[in-house]
């Protein structure tokens, strides 16, 4: 007897289309070939191999070969597969990748058999693991055990998919069998139908999203140029060779007229937003910073620099508030997190900037500097696609279209289209109002949360360490220049950031949060002590290392929490219906923290000591640290509806079991049936 031609991993048809009925019986036909032709194993009797092409087997008869390989003595219906099935062998083509010749389709459909991988194939091998880790995480379901049916409009899984029809694909996981069953927790045992919308869009869609994010936080980098720009650029006014002459007074309130610019523009910002929206507010904001740059850099009194902080203070203000909300409304929920916390990487790298060029150039080329990261985003975002959002509350429904096939690179945007309206009409029944802010009971949580946060961010001391970084290392008399520490410090809340976005979708806001907390509060309270026994008198020349230590030390654990993560949280807390309202307010306490926190250091240094206000922040932070666990919901892994929900207290996660190699019931084919299109 010769040797079959093809293994039955590798199936010659010449029909332009193919039923998956027409693929099992040629793939039994092939399994049969290579062990010698003999039909027995399916309880046929032994048919020679020149006839194997016209033979047909019964379900009965493949389930009792699928019985055998799998090792199991049951019967298996496999009706439920197969029946209103038909896969064309062009799409099956184009869904595979598969460079195939001659109508040669490469496929597995049975554990033991052997594929001959190609290159394509590789790569969807390794994009398989995140496409069913993302796919875990929206769905809530073991997808390594158990079989999935998803929509044909997106390509998914490499090339290996265990049954294709017109309108869905057939996923069969660990092991592939044609037995697996997958069971949701729902009211009838039902095969779920994943559309094109709960696939993860890999790169192409999430690019454009990155695109947008990175563009339109480029005023959080200058920004940050602009809350670290005090601490390096005093030592350049009070040089000998500055034209302009400060006097300790002005110093503070060039400190303190940042955070007022930010308070007076809340009313400016809570109107741009809801008015002209999140992507319009941003270029705003960024016009403003571009005219606080050119002040600062063509400045030729105190006066025009006082101009330049409160300008810069009120570009920040709309910045912190309409760019949040912009990324949370954009981004995928499972990369929410990460893509929110790029506010805070940009602000750190603006910070690592000014602490490195600013000590070294004059004010006129670190102004410039600043000036250009605006002007690339004022080329650039306008551009991009605006809030689907908002445009739904604006009752544009083509332009929110429009942007989402943007978002998603996908046109078939529909039940996203519809998922967000669904939202919107909800939080829209009682139009919001100011008032609602505190009126209803989860929007007065919300604010309470993140009114506790802010505070907590400026009273861990972050605000005077910034501003006042250079002056507190020169009275620690660290063993290293304060500009070298400076940069030092800088780089590390940068580094801090990078790896805190990178986790906070996995390990959660929650737990960063606290654990920074914690942290934060230690090294405060070690710092302060040093200080204490310093201002006592004690020779403390032999611990002098202690403040370099500690600081540098704080910005990693500073920054990988409470650093980052309160502005990831804003955009997810507030409804839609008066988000604006509550990111502003939010906003003015954050602002109001960082004038306070100042002032109050300020004070409590000039008449007590630097230990003493050291002591409070490193108390505060410990406060916030319980106030978390005890309050602050984890908002990890949830869409902005269920975050809704949890305020609410009406949010019960629903779990999705499988059932893996058991019986189909008897009601589960009709199920299936009728849940297909």
């Amino acid at each position: 007897m010769s040797k079959p031609e093809k293994s039955y991993s590798q199936l010659q048809f010449d029909q332009a289309t193919v039923s998956i009925d027409e693929i099992i019986q040629a793939t039994v036909r092939a399994v049969i070939a290579e062990s010698g032709g003999n039909r027995s194993i399916v309880g046929g009797t032994s048919t020679p191999e020149s006839s194997r092409g016209s033979q047909s087997f019964s379900n009965k008869e493949i389930a009792k070969l699928l019985s055998s390989f799998d090792g199991q003595n049951d019967n298996v219906d496999v009706t439920a597969f197969i029946e209103k099935t038909e896969a064309v062998k062009a799409a099956y083509e184009e869904i595979s990748h598969c460079n195939t010749e001659n109508g040669v389709l490469v496929k597995q459909l049975i554990k033991t058999s052997k594929v001959k991988h190609t290159e394509t194939m590789d790569t969807g091998h390794k994009l398989e693991k995140f496409v069913l880790k993302a796919l875990e995480a929206k769905l809530s379901v073991n997808v390594k055990n158990c079989g999935l049916v998803l929509d044909l409009s997106f390509p998914v899984f490499g090339a290996f998919l265990d049954a294709i029809g017109a309108d869905f694909v057939v996923e069969g996981k660990c092991p592939i069998s044609l037995k697996t069953e997958l069971k949701l927790n729902k009211k009838t045992n039902n095969y779920m139908q994943v559309d094109a919308s709960e696939q993860p869009q890999l790169l192409s869609g999430r690019l454009c999203q990155i695109v947008c994010v990175i563009t339109g936080t480029l005023t959080a980098l200058s920004d940050g140029m602009q809350y670290g720009w005090t601490s390096p650029s005093l030592s350049v006014l009070q040089s000998p060779s500055s034209t302009i002459k400060i006097k300790d007074a002005d110093i503070i309130w060039l400190e303190y007229l940042y955070m007022l610019g930010g308070l007076t523009g809340l009313p400016i910002t809570v109107y741009l937003l809801d008015k002209l929206g999140r992507k319009k507010s941003m270029l705003i904001a960024a016009v403003e910073n571009l005219v606080a740059w050119i002040l600062l850099g063509t400045a030729n009194s105190v006066e025009m620099l006082f101009v330049a902080r409160f300008l810069a203070g009120l570009g920040g203000d709309i910045n912190f508030v309409a760019t949040p909300t912009y990324i949370a409304e954009i981004s995928d929920k499972e990369i929410r997190g990460c893509l929110g916390s790029v506010i805070y990487i940009m602000m750190s790298i603006g910070i690592l900037l000014i602490y490195c060029i600013g000590p070294f150039v004059s004010i006129t080329m670190s102004s410039g500097i600043g000036a250009f990261f605006i002007i690339i985003q004022l080329a650039t975002f306008p551009f991009m696609p605006r809030s689907p959002y908002y445009l739904l509350v604006k009752n544009q429904i083509e332009e929110a279209r429009k942007s989402l096939q943007i978002l998603k690179s996908s046109k078939n945007v529909e039940n996203d289209l519809n998922e967000i309206g669904e939202i919107i009409r909800r939080e829209n029944q009682d139009r919001g109002r100011p008032l609602d802010l505190f009126k209803i009971k989860s929007n007065r949580k919300a604010f309470f949360i993140m009114a506790a946060l802010n505070f907590g961010q400026h009273f861990s001391g972050i605000s005077v360490m910034l501003m006042n970084f250079h002056t507190i290392l020169e009275d620690a008399e660290s063993i290293i220049s304060s500009s070298t520490a400076a940069i030092l410090f800088s780089f590390l809340m940068l580094l801090a950031c990078f790896v805190s976005a990178a986790i906070i979708d996995k390990a959660g806001r929650k737990f960063l949060l606290g654990t920074s907390s914690f942290l934060t509060g230690v090294l405060l309270l070690i710092l302060a002590s040093y200080f204490s026994a310093k201002n006592s008198g004690i020779n403390v020349s032999n611990y002098n290392w202690v403040p370099i230590f500690v600081i540098l030390f704080y910005a990693i654990v500073f920054k990988c929490g409470l650093g980052l993560v309160p502005i990831v949280i804003t955009a997810e807390l507030y409804p839609t219906n008066i988000k604006a309202v509550g990111c502003a307010v939010s906003d003015a306490m954050y602002l109001l923290a960082g004038g306070i926190s100042l002032i109050l250091y300020h004070i409590l240094m000039d008449h007590f000591g630097i230990q003493v206000p050291l002591f409070l922040f490193g108390f505060c932070c410990f406060v916030v640290g319980c106030f978390l666990i005890l309050v602050v919901p984890e908002t990890k892994g949830k869409t902005l509806e269920e975050i809704q929900q949890m305020l609410k207290g009406e949010f019960r996660k629903v779990h999705q079991t499988e059932k893996v190699f058991s019986k189909p019931s008897k009601n589960s084919e009709a199920n299936y049936n009728s849940n297909l299109p």
